[in-house]
């Protein structure tokens, strides 16, 4: 007998206000606020699911709405609005519950509810938690219907969508870990693949990655560079063009001493100035120097620490260039090679990849 409204009051704590989104949002047979027919049916087309896609709902609102413009300055249909929005949030969790494959058009719903209710922050978080998957839709990282199931995605792949989130800022971060990666990958598939070796063994850089998700990887044997004083072992590296025109740079060390220090990571590329007059000067170089998302000071000796940087870069690329810097109020000192006591490592340009 509790069973029931308990999980009444669990929806209700869900959505974020006293309203149950099972129920209809209004009385369209009585309509105590005289409101049109037309607004009435549509009503009821929504709450009996034949108006269900975002396409369709916008159309029938647009078209209420220019029919009858008035409703938008009327306050108590405003507030029936927003009940609609928590009903919109409610049916979008459904789906989001029912896989990856609808996760676009729960996105769609997210905006609906967004824009009926601008009020409620935690449902505008997760609105914007969704548009990135609708963005990566827009870059073609995933299908409007994806499903990873059908065909079924070997690792490499899932892992080139989890990049494009999770390479990216904190609310594409958050969007993968909650709904990508717990939907994406198995763990007992991906523990098999990092022991696997031969043809179907996974590159390095993949798993070095697959340690930001929890995986055991110890890094590869022979470090690309060493640095010294402090000691630290760049291990890996990666920089990927995306269809958007940006680029993520992946960079795995391994330090082999605790660090008291918060350096930064100097990242420079050298790129042909056009503009520029003679041979010499035709090469210019960017910075793009970042701190690690997790502090130099708290990465532990002998285990790998990622360093990630997103930049948009525009034409070809001559060199690349990475350090370790240490910054204070009145100085710069990079921390030199080990073996030439150059302050950079210089990469070719072959670690760029399109993904």
């Amino acid at each position: 007998m509790r069973l029931f409204p308990t999980f009444i009051l669990f929806t209700l704590l869900l959505t974020g206000c006293g309203q149950d989104p099972t129920k209809a949002v209004y009385n369209t047979k009585s309509n105590p606020e005289n409101y049109p027919a037309r607004a009435c049916l549509m009503l009821d087309l929504i709450e009996s699911g034949q108006l269900a896609t975002y396409d369709s709902i916008v159309v029938a609102f647009g078209e209420l709405y220019t029919a009858y413009p008035d409703l938008l300055d009327d306050q108590q249909w405003q507030q029936l609005i927003e009940r609609l929005g928590v009903k919109f949030r409610y049916r979008a969790d459904q789906m989001i519950d029912s896989g990856l494959v609808h996760y676009t058009e729960a996105s769609k719903l997210l905006t609906l509810a967004a824009f009926a209710r601008p009020n409620d922050e935690r449902l505008q978080h997760r609105f914007a938690m969704f548009a990135t998957w609708n963005k990566a839709v827009a870059d073609s990282i995933v299908s409007p219907t994806f499903d990873p199931a059908n065909p079924p995605l070997e690792i490499p792949d899932q892992l080139r969508i989890l990049r494009y989130f999770l390479l990216d800022d904190s609310v594409h971060q958050q969007f993968a870990r909650e709904f990508l990666v717990p939907r994406l990958l198995n763990k007992q598939a991906v523990e098999a693949a990092l022991k696997a070796t031969g043809p179907k063994q996974l590159s390095t850089i993949d798993k070095c990655f697959l340690t930001t998700l929890g995986f055991r990887y110890k890094g590869p044997g022979r470090p690309i560079a060493s640095f010294a004083e402090p000691a630290i072992d760049l291990m890996a590296t990666r920089i990927v063009r995306q269809p958007n025109g940006w680029y993520h740079a992946e960079f795995y060390f391994i330090p082999r001493e605790s660090l008291t220090t918060d350096y930064t990571v100097a990242l420079r590329i050298h790129t042909p100035d056009s503009t520029a007059g003679s041979a010499a000067a035709r090469i210019r170089q960017l910075s793009f120097d970042f701190h690690p998302s997790l502090p130099t000071t708290r990465w532990k000796p002998g285990e790998l620490a990622p360093a990630y940087r997103r930049f948009a870069l525009n034409g070809p690329v001559n060199q690349i260039a990475l350090g370790i810097v240490e910054r204070t109020a009145d100085s710069i000192r990079f921390v030199p090679l080990r073996d030439t006591g150059e302050p950079m490592v210089l990469l070719s340009p072959s670690i760029l990849a399109a993904d």
